[in-house]
């Protein structure tokens, strides 16, 4: 389950085609938008037949959708959560995920699934640690004899109900893109919904019609506060489930320079990995140095990993900014780019230099 290929199929994506990209990343770090934008009027008419909107909640645009909606939910609840402490308490800051095309597009199983009880999403296992606890509907189409869509997707909607009904806001995958949305209400036909490609909102979104038809996937959660654990916990578990990972993170740039370098990089990843990579890695500072200040134990190896992993989010800056995620880029097709290559394996010495530093951090706090 593939997230570039998820975006390249919605988007129509070829050499020739003209299509809108998805207002993915930041739309401005300093701005939240409401997504409430529909009139008191159609807010009463609504309300009038059953449903219910969840007012005043805003939706954090950020390059990981599915982690934009988790802190929407959670400020909406009056949770405060730094985009650093979610990033890195949850793992994803300091993950990656290679496939066999390159680059580090990522597998929605790997992040927020439970599709594999046995390894279920890095996210979902640390949430709590964090101070939120999903509660998830999911169809995994690998095992699709579990229940059938329509089941799934009346489960979805009994979840969705339920918890806006007790004021606890939801999130949903493809509500209208392979991304995943902000869900904020609710009436008697299905969804209202704010995600990359409606920001000031949508809906209703019929709910037999939730989820991404074309690989079988059905996945929604509310998303309700909890108890976080110690700071110290909050470090070491994140660091332990990225350290148990194989391969290590750090190896996915290799394949990555590879296939960027003998121009065989699909042009979509090329143009989208790297911001959403340094995304992460950015957030992997801020983590480090939010946590520095939290534990107030060994500042040396913070310091230490903070300058490697600073070396990682600026080398992918670099990339992001050679490679961006435009229309008239991505239209370029398949390039060999010799220096957006070199930045990469300078990113991986940099990060397993890093890598190695967290597992001594965690070792020191425990």
């Amino acid at each position: 389950m593939n997230r570039r290929k998820f975006l390249k199929t919605t988007a129509g994506f070829v050499a020739s085609a003209s299509f809108a990209l998805p207002a993915l990343g930041k739309v401005n770090s300093k701005e939240t938008l409401e997504v409430n934008t529909m009139t008191e009027l159609e807010k009463d008419f609504i309300l009038a037949n059953g449903g219910v909107i969840l007012e005043r909640l805003t939706f954090n645009q950020k390059w990981v959708s599915y982690l934009s909606a988790v802190q929407s939910c959670l400020a909406y609840q009056k949770v405060e959560i730094s985009d650093g402490w979610l990033y890195g308490g949850t793992g994803l800051a300091f993950a990656i995920n290679t496939n066999a095309s390159g680059g580090g597009a990522i597998g929605w199983n790997w992040l927020c699934s439970t599709c594999d009880p046995k390894h279920p999403g890095i996210v979902l296992r640390l949430a709590p640690n964090v101070g939120f606890q999903p509660r998830v509907i999911e169809r995994c189409p690998q095992n699709k004899t579990e229940f059938k869509p329509e089941d799934a997707r009346a489960m979805a909607w009994a979840l969705v109900r339920e918890s806006l009904d007790n004021g606890i806001p939801c999130l949903g995958f493809h509500l209208d893109f392979t991304e995943f949305a902000l869900i904020y209400g609710y009436d008697k036909v299905g969804y209202y919904y704010s995600g990359p490609v409606s920001l000031e909102g949508a809906g209703p979104k019929p709910w037999q019609e939730l989820g991404a038809d074309n690989v079988g996937w059905i996945h929604a959660e509310s998303i309700a506060p909890c108890k976080p654990a110690s700071d110290e916990t909050v470090v070491r578990d994140a660091i332990n489930a990225v350290q148990d990972r194989e391969p290590p993170p750090y190896k996915a740039y290799d394949l990555w320079a590879e296939k960027l370098e003998n121009g065989t990089l699909d042009p979509f990843g090329r143009c989208h990995d790297p911001a959403y990579w340094g995304e992460c890695r950015t957030n992997a500072v801020d983590f480090l140095k939010e946590a520095k200040i939290r534990i107030d134990k060994a500042n040396a190896l913070f310091d230490e990993a903070i300058d490697h992993y600073s070396i990682v989010a600026e080398k992918l800056t670099i990339v992001s900014n050679r490679n961006p995620f435009t229309d008239e880029e991505i239209k370029k097709g398949l390039i060999a780019d010799t220096e957006s290559a070199e930045l990469l394996r300078e990113a991986s010495k940099a990060e397993k230099k890093g890598f190695d530093v967290l597992r001594k951090i965690a070792s020191a706090i425990s």
